[in-house]
């Protein structure tokens, strides 16, 4: 569990966008590669943007979700809906589906990297992964949120079922 100032966060909330470019899928994804100046060993998982109301614990899940979100991304969910929660009473991480947004600039490309410093003292690394990619590189724990997002996202949109079967099958949504 996250702390600042002593505050434990009692929510992690995060997000999803899947994007169509160029024929293939793309997902946003981050990574942390250093804690205050430290390497980090996990530094290769991937995971989807957010954080946490360790700052703001008065904050319902949405609200973290798009203070946290945007912050991380410099994208602003516009559609969304959520699609997981997991946790227990102490602390608990929702995930949400995306399906609209606006960016302040451009569009994160596809192979393009962007390294960002964190007020926590993370420096993280967002990029647009194929899904292929960002499914191998998934932290575990984001599993069950990956195959239910991956599942809504191919109950909404035709084309990202018929062009994802594989990766559906290999994350079914199990309760």
């Amino acid at each position: 569990m996250a702390k600042t100032n002593g505050q434990s966060a009692k929510q992690f909330c995060a997000g999803a966008i899947f994007k169509k470019i160029n024929g293939s899928w793309y997902v946003v994804g981050v990574s942390v590669l250093s804690k205050n100046g430290r390497p980090v060993p996990y530094c290769c998982e991937v995971k989807f943007p957010g954080g946490t109301d360790e700052n703001a614990p008065w904050e319902n899940p949405r609200q973290t979700f798009l203070r946290e979100f945007p912050e991380e991304t410099w994208i602003t969910p516009t559609k969304y809906h959520e699609v997981h929660q997991e946790g227990d009473e102490k602390h608990t991480r929702y995930f949400f589906l995306i399906t609209d947004y606006t960016c302040k600039g451009d569009f994160f490309r596809v192979g393009e990297v962007r390294d960002k410093d964190e007020p926590d003292g993370q420096k993280i690394r967002l990029r647009l992964w194929e899904i292929h990619g960002f499914a191998e590189a998934l932290f575990y724990k984001y599993n069950r949120a990956f195959a239910k997002a991956i599942a809504e996202m191919a109950m909404l949109d035709q084309a990202f079922c018929n062009d994802n079967m594989d990766i559906l099958r290999r994350f079914p949504v199990e309760e």
